[in-house]
């Protein structure tokens, strides 16, 4: 229901003269963070830069503790609002990937001692005297 009206008054289609005021921009960008959509999230704090405006701390604060924004959404907030949580690092940091995780169906060999069997490296067999005379 408030993206609905958060629509409306963005499009103006019906031509109600509806202007985003500070309350309705409070109202979407609490929703857009509890529904974790971050085009609604840019949108309306695009409209506060426009309006020369600032969103209330506790949600910008809500906004700078998520993990794993996305790049635009750092960027706004970087550029607008960086007195907040991960905005004040000069470098931003990353989860790791969770590709990487130990995943538990798979098994590695080991043996007795319960360590990791490691394959050891070929040797390079060295060609006797006699048959490099015979190759020459």
């Amino acid at each position: 229901m408030v993206f609905s009206l958060w629509d409306r008054v963005r499009a103006d289609k019906d031509g109600l003269g509806l202007k985003p005021s500070h309350h309705i921009l409070n109202v979407v960008l609490e929703a857009g963070i509890r529904k974790k959509d971050s085009d609604r999230l840019v949108e309306v704090l695009e409209k506060y830069v426009e309006l020369k405006k600032e969103p209330p701390k506790f949600l910008l604060q809500k906004i700078s503790h998520t993990k794993d924004l996305p790049d635009r959404l750092f960027v706004l907030m970087k550029e607008n609002f960086p007195n907040q949580g991960q905005f004040l690092k000069k470098v931003r940091d990353f989860s790791l990937p969770t590709f990487r995780e130990k995943n538990g169906s798979v098994v590695l060999p080991s043996d007795k001692n319960h360590k990791r069997i490691r394959v050891k490296k070929q040797r390079k067999a060295t060609m006797p005297a006699k048959t490099r005379k015979e190759l020459s």
